[in-house]
């Protein structure tokens, strides 16, 4: 029988579609674990402003590819659209992978125009993902280094600098204030997406939200500087893994201390939830040097992620 696709189907996929990702994560070096709950939050209903899709393969029942495929579609977005191939180990040889990318350059033409660029991502040492995806046509384009923190130690966190103070989010009342230090903080990152309210409101609706560590920077008239966002990874076993997901400084307040002031908050409340193990990731080139704050801070490079590039 022929490798047939088809539309993901939701809730009912998903018990197959997180088999098929730890299949893949056990061969795959610098995985992380795959959690039926993440996947739930991230597969099951839509992100605003965001167009979304994901095509299973199968062959006799059984799930031997997904190819995931999203773009922005806020106006002023740029023609980017996202991939993301995933085969079982065992199809490897059977050119599924090149036919779940060669589907989702046909979705971007059609989504995007014949100008858009598209993106696909592999962990640095993963060399069967890298190979097909150069054998693709895709080339380098930015690496991204996952980077981790054992709580071994008390952590005090550092003393904000003098005019300011950290504290969490006034949740909802000041996701706008928030949006708009984001847009600011990132604008100069590489691939840079504005963040909206409903996509802000979506995110802190999930499990992985947790409001005493979406921490911010404000000056003592009140206004905000900087922020630092950690999320909860629940793994399936119970484990936990803390993730220092998003930390940003409106460029007017550089400088400062901010960002080692909120990281090591975070750290100390993550510490205090019983919390052992922290990532990170970050652009290896970032604008800001934050590589070096993280070091400082106790980080240490664990694995990369590769950003290919093509354009139609």
């Amino acid at each position: 029988m022929a490798i047939a696709e088809r539309p993901f189907r939701g809730e009912a996929d998903l018990p197959a579609v997180v088999e098929l990702r730890r299949e893949i994560a056990a061969v795959t070096p610098g995985s992380l674990p795959v959690s039926e709950s993440e996947l739930r939050e991230k597969m099951l209903g839509p992100v605003p402003d965001w167009k979304q899709e994901y095509i299973l393969w199968e062959e006799d029942g059984s799930l031997d590819g997904m190819l995931e495929v999203h773009t922005s579609e806020l106006p002023d977005s740029d023609p980017v659209v996202y991939l993301g191939a995933r085969v079982r180990p065992v199809a490897r040889e059977r050119g599924l992978g090149e036919a779940m990318i060669a589907r989702g350059e046909e979705l971007a033409r059609q989504w995007r125009g014949v100008g858009a660029e598209l993106e696909i991502s592999s962990l640095r040492d993963s060399t069967w993902a890298v190979s097909l995806i150069e054998r693709m046509g895709f080339v380098p384009a930015r690496v991204f280094e996952r980077m981790a923190m054992e709580l071994s130690a008390p952590v005090l966190p550092e003393p904000a600098a003098s005019g300011y103070y950290v504290r969490p989010l006034a949740g909802v009342d000041e996701v706008d204030a928030w949006n708009a230090v984001y847009n600011v903080a990132f604008r100069d990152h590489y691939d840079f997406h504005a963040i909206t309210r409903q996509q802000r409101l979506r995110y802190m609706e999930q499990p992985s939200h947790v409001p005493e560590l979406d921490l911010v920077a404000a000056a003592l008239d009140g206004s905000m500087a900087a922020f630092c966002w950690i999320i909860r990874r629940d793994e399936d076993d119970g484990g936990v893994t803390w993730v220092v997901d998003l930390v940003g400084t409106h460029p007017e307040h550089r400088r400062r201390g901010l960002a080692g002031a909120l990281i090591s908050a975070g750290l100390a409340g993550i510490q205090e939830r019983g919390g052992r193990r922290v990532l990170l990731e970050v652009d290896s080139n970032s604008p800001t040097g934050a590589n070096r704050l993280y070091e400082r801070l106790g980080f240490r490079v664990e694995t990369a992620m590769i950003d290919f590039r093509k354009r139609l």
